[in-house]
């Protein structure tokens, strides 16, 4: 059983254990890490990740453009690693930026795990929500909350097209308190 704090050890175990066909968000820091972490709690591993998930054919982008384009390709995986480390607050998101919404990777996973015959599981979590709650930051906590609820209609509206889709799809939604 490894700590939480052992992210350079997770992001291995993501892309060479468990070979999740698609995996967004911040921290291309441990996926690129030069040194392990803590030897004492977490396994030494450290590593070129990036271009072991390029090797593992991954599509790997670093933009909301670029991973519009891979969307355009079809890819079977897509790592899309958008921060060194968090993604930046909805609040806080400069209107260019290149980091796409929580709402865009939604639904860019569903459109490349929706044909799977044998179907999905896809975890979409709004961890902002919890950073804010833990910073007092109202602001940040209102931003990330409507981000989550406009990702949460995304998902929705998705159902609503399919019939088939709907009828099988199993749609939980939850929150923990602050």
């Amino acid at each position: 059983m490894f700590s939480r704090d052992c992210q350079n050890e997770i992001a291995r175990q993501y892309l060479k254990e468990t070979r999740v066909d698609v995996l967004m968000g911040g921290g291309v820091s441990k996926f690129s890490a030069k040194t392990a972490d803590d030897p004492l709690e977490c396994p030494t591993y450290g590593g070129d990740l990036l271009g072991e998930a390029i090797k593992g054919g991954y599509a790997l982008v670093r933009t909301d453009v670029q991973m519009e384009k891979a969307l355009g390709q079809n890819p079977a995986r897509l790592l899309g690693l958008f921060a060194t480390g968090n993604m930046t607050k909805e609040s806080e998101k400069a209107e260019e930026s290149a980091e796409p919404s929580l709402e865009g990777m939604t639904t860019a996973a569903l459109s490349i795990l929706q044909d799977d015959p044998e179907g999905f599981f896809l975890l979409v979590e709004g961890a902002q929500i919890d950073t804010t709650n833990h910073d007092n930051d109202y602001a940040g906590q209102l931003g990330e909350v409507l981000a989550f609820e406009r990702t949460s209609k995304a998902v929705l509206e998705w159902l609503e097209k399919d019939p088939g889709r709907k009828a099988e799809t199993l749609l939980i939604l939850t929150s923990s308190p602050a």
